[in-house]
């Protein structure tokens, strides 16, 4: 693989195994994306998903998770610690290998055409990941 991003996205959804299972599914299910870690809380009603690969798989596993996402949490009965925004609160997309911080933004804008061509309107901020020029590649 010439090229690696890593996407973070966290779901709405800590407590019921069967729901988080079937947005993994998702990702899982996508050739060439490879699933690192699941993490899902209790007290905040959150997972935490990380997986990598090349950008355009990357982008179609991210999209059909945060589908899923929308299609099975509630967020009118949701409760949990965390602050949430939605069924999937953020969905950082991280340059890992060949791709640089400026040119992954160039995925970003196909990840919200995708995502919004089926699910209600999303907000996107993206920025820099680092204030100082010196850290940009950390």
């Amino acid at each position: 693989m010439n090229q690696i991003i890593e996407c973070v996205p966290n779901f709405s959804e800590g407590r019921n195994k069967n729901i988080i299972d079937q947005i993994i599914s998702e990702i899982i299910s996508t050739d060439g994306v490879y699933l690192l870690d699941v993490d899902p809380g209790k007290d905040t009603n959150r997972t935490v998903v990380t997986f990598v690969g090349a950008p355009d798989e990357v982008i179609e596993a991210a999209f059909r998770c945060i589908k899923k996402a929308a299609e099975l949490i509630n967020m009118a009965e949701h409760t949990g610690a965390h602050p949430r925004m939605g069924a999937t609160d953020v969905c950082p997309l991280i340059p890992v290998k060949g791709v640089l911080f400026l040119s992954s933004r160039s995925v970003i804008p196909l990840t919200i055409k995708a995502v919004s061509s089926v699910l209600p309107p999303l907000i996107l901020r993206p920025w820099m990941p680092a204030c100082n020029p010196m850290r940009i590649n950390i």
